[in-house]
């Protein structure tokens, strides 16, 4: 269970600040229905969307939060981007299958893999689509590792840029 205060990782989002845990009415999300549900209200960490709270149940929520990963966990993953990439698929939409499914797990060494894998990417037809989901997720994988190692974007040089065609 987290607490108000927490950082915490909000799959497909990144991180997150858990700041407050609101009870609602059933009635209030279901016409008819009795009783209460305690949830997470998050912050997202990044300064231009401070403003945004989010709601996840804390029952059940296990599935899509989870605590950033420690200091020796972010330096494994940035030595497993120097390693070497496996070829993605030709087809896009098996692409997106690959991406979403990991995006699902929320297991960050899968994404920083993956992350890798696009970023040698060698494919010239990647979908506008595809480039820019890929983005997010590199982009929340760097932010995670910048906030458990206590560095700036720049100290990664570029490990989790993803070139657009």
């Amino acid at each position: 269970m987290f607490n108000a205060g927490d950082i915490v990782v909000y799959r497909g989002h990144g991180l997150v600040k858990v700041v407050g845990m609101p009870k609602k009415r059933l009635s209030e999300l279901q016409e008819g229905a009795v009783g209460e549900e305690i949830y997470y209200m998050l912050q997202s960490a990044r300064t231009p969307l401070m403003a945004t709270k989010m709601l996840v149940k804390v029952e059940g929520a296990e599935r899509v939060l989870r605590y950033p990963v420690s200091p020796d966990e972010a330096k494994g993953i940035i030595t497993l981007m120097s390693e070497e990439s496996a070829d993605l698929p030709e087809d896009p939409k098996e692409r997106m299958q690959i991406l979403e499914s990991i995006v699902d797990k929320n297991d960050v060494r899968e994404l920083a893999s993956l992350v890798r894998d696009y970023r040698e990417c060698k494919l010239l037809n990647l979908d506008r689509v595809e480039i820019t989901r890929i983005k997010a997720v590199a982009r929340n994988i760097a932010e995670e590792i910048c906030h458990a190692l206590k560095i700036n974007r720049m100290t990664l040089k570029g490990k989790f840029s993803i070139r657009s065609s």
